[in-house]
Parts: structure tokens; sequence; C-alpha cells
């Protein structure tokens, strides 16, 4: 796999999208307790798509979750970006967009 030469100014330049319900920013250490309510919730883990992760996604404490947010905030090879529902006002999960493609 090659990284599309495009994605770094794409990462550089990401600062936030809206959608009707949601918003979508850069994630923030002080996500890590809204986060942590997704990423230590077994059913919700097992729709996760970590193919590409040295350990999964099942953290049990908010310090892991700042962890992996340090981690996500300097890689490289995609953005993880916060998803924020804009009826509470609470960081919901992440998503992310990778900078590879085949060929």
């Amino acid at each position: 796999m090659a990284i599309v030469p495009e994605f770094a100014a794409y990462r550089s330049g990401f600062d936030a999208l809206d959608t009707p319900s949601f918003h979508l920013r850069r994630l923030k250490g002080e996500d890590a307790p809204a986060l942590l309510a997704c990423y230590s919730d077994p059913d919700a883990v097992r729709l996760m798509n970590d193919d590409n992760c040295r350990s999964g996604f099942l953290m049990t404490d908010e310090e892991q979750v700042r962890e992996s947010i340090r981690f996500w905030e300097v890689c490289e090879d995609f953005v993880r970006q916060c998803v924020v529902d804009k009826a509470s006002g609470e960081p919901v999960g992440t998503l992310e967009v990778c900078a590879h493609h085949d060929g």
C-alpha cells in the first residue's frame, strides 16, 4: 500500500466538519472520559475495525484512552476525528480516515 500524497494536506488542514447530527473535530485529551464509555463497551468494540492495530480497541480506564489519543495525534497514516453529538455536546465516538490505497 502507498500513502496518498494529498493526505498530508488533508491531515494538516482538518479542523472540523458538521453534519445535521454530529460535529467532527480533532481529538483532545479531555475527550478521554466520554470516549471511555464507547471504548470500554465490548459490544461496541466488537464492531470496530482494528485490523491494522497492535492491540485492539477495548480499554478499561481513562489513561488508556488518553494514551491512544496521544498516539492518534502523531500517527501520519490516518486521522482519527472525535464525533460529538450535537444534541448533548458530548463525544460519542471516533471516526478514522486512512491514507492508504492499493496500487
